[in-house]
């Protein structure tokens, strides 16, 4: 099951308008860019299905059959990530405002306390860690209660990933960071730790498994870049070479957006633009890309057996990992 690794929202949206369109198009508002057609921004396990935000101030209810059955709609909010907990669910929008949603009865918004942006949420040991602009850490039982910490790193969080006892991070700037109790962190800055041997990195997200951190990035020339470490203190370069359906053979360039960590399968799985997905077993001979839709991936949940992504224009599509 997916724990908290809500979505690098201005990151992905300005690759997405390099990469895809290179005019005038992002899936998030700012002050110069229009928003598209509505398009789903995160999702994360809820009940026996899912929750999902988009960029046009919807939250949906998703059942196991991919169904919306329920819907709530914020006129003029811009959501861009949530994270949830048990019946909680904390919503993010566009500037770093907080929505929040208990026991199916009500939302309400909770003003943040800090003058950064909130990027991501995580839970870690019964206590919701953020992410924000500037190197910022919130951290507290709830939003009411966050202490605010400043960390000494030169970008912006914008992922975060938590096991039993650790929790990760990585900021925008290339930057890897690691706690044991949410309040102390190490920063672990891989460009200039790994300078001259791998490219320049700005990294997008993170995910952990009880054996594996990855971390995925765009490299200084725009290409994909993924990472992996045991321990965090070493990482090593995934070469993204991979065999299509049709039994070709090439190397990864579509931009990554989000990845999940399928456990029954003992597998990483990417979602990219261009509608594909990527499997990375442990072979790294075994990599392979399955071309889904035409919209742009944006996120990706596990809930038990089930596989959720959703995209732009609202795309949904349940995925059987067993068969990727």
């Amino acid at each position: 099951m997916k724990q908290g690794n809500p979505k690098s929202i201005l990151i992905i949206a300005s690759l997405l308008l390099i990469h895809s369109f290179g005019f005038g198009f992002s899936l998030f508002q700012n002050e110069n860019t229009p928003v598209a057609a509505a398009s789903y921004t995160d999702i994360e396990p809820y009940a026996d299905g899912f929750i999902a935000v988009t960029n046009n101030g919807r939250i949906d209810w998703i059942s196991d059959k991919g169904k919306v059955t329920q819907t709530k709609k914020f006129e003029g909010e811009i959501f861009s990530s949530l994270l949830v907990n048990t019946h909680q669910v904390i919503v993010l929008g566009l500037h770093g405002q907080i929505f929040f949603f208990e026991n199916d009865s009500s939302f309400y918004k909770i003003e943040s306390q800090s003058n950064n942006s909130i990027k991501c949420l995580t839970l870690f040991k019964n206590k919701i860690i953020a992410g924000c602009e500037n190197g910022e850490i919130a951290i507290g039982e709830n939003p009411n209660s966050f202490k605010y910490l400043k960390l000494e790193v030169k970008g912006n969080i914008v992922s975060l990933s938590t096991r039993t006892k650790d929790c990760y991070g990585v900021t925008d700037q290339g930057e890897i960071i690691h706690t044991t109790d949410g309040l102390n962190w190490t920063i672990f800055d891989f460009n200039s730790v790994y300078k001259g041997f791998y490219k320049a990195c700005n990294f997008v997200k993170i995910e952990t498994s009880s054996k594996q951190i990855a971390v995925i990035g765009i490299n200084e020339d725009n290409s994909p870049q993924l990472l992996f470490s045991s321990k965090g203190n070493v990482w090593t370069e995934r070469t993204l070479n991979y065999t299509d359906e049709n039994g070709a053979h090439n190397s990864l360039s579509d931009i990554p957006t989000d990845i999940y960590y399928d456990t029954a399968n003992d597998q990483f799985i990417l979602t990219l633009t261009n509608g594909r997905l990527m499997t990375l077993p442990s072979c790294s001979h075994c990599q392979k890309i399955y071309k889904i839709s035409n919209e742009n991936f944006i996120a990706i949940a596990g809930n038990g057996s089930m596989i959720m992504i959703v995209g732009t224009n609202n795309y949904i599509k349940i995925v059987n990992a067993d068969a990727l």
